[in-house]
């Protein structure tokens, strides 16, 4: 079962280094919203099949401490760039600012399997006239058995 996710962007959201400090998160509570009936669903399939197979991967256009991302990994979803050191899980740059918005997460059986990833740095950091997109993709190995 895979769910791709594009969460609300935080356009409405203050700016890191803006004038209201700390900055006001506008748009994190659809996206909390949104993950949250992400995680009822991926709660219910693993509670019919608790081996069941999910990947939920996306742009989540949300840091990996925030909420939205707490709601997922609740539903006993984990991250695969958790493996990855810090300094490499950037998938997109925001005025010079590296974060990670994108994920690949997975439930416990395919954990289980110890899965391969990695961010392919060849977007975020480049001219936009140079780039195929504003994100990094993720790479990951999954493997099946």
């Amino acid at each position: 079962l895979a769910i791709g996710l594009h969460l609300r962007a935080k356009g409405a959201d203050d700016r890191p280094f803006g004038p209201n400090q700390p900055p006001t998160l506008h748009s994190e509570a659809q996206r909390l919203e949104q993950a949250q009936v992400v995680a009822r669903f991926v709660e219910e399939a693993l509670s019919v099949d608790e081996d069941a197979a999910v990947i939920v991967l996306g742009d989540l256009n949300e840091h990996a401490f925030a909420p939205p991302l707490a709601a997922l990994r609740g539903a006993g979803l984990v991250s695969l760039l958790d493996r990855l050191p810090p300094e490499e899980r950037s998938t997109f740059n925001f005025q010079g600012i590296s974060q990670t918005l994108d994920y690949v997460l997975i439930s416990p059986s395919l954990d289980a399997a110890a899965p391969k990833v990695d961010v392919v740095h060849r977007n975020a950091d480049r001219a936009a006239s140079r780039q195929a997109s504003d994100h990094d993709p993720i790479v990951a190995l999954l493997p099946m058995g």
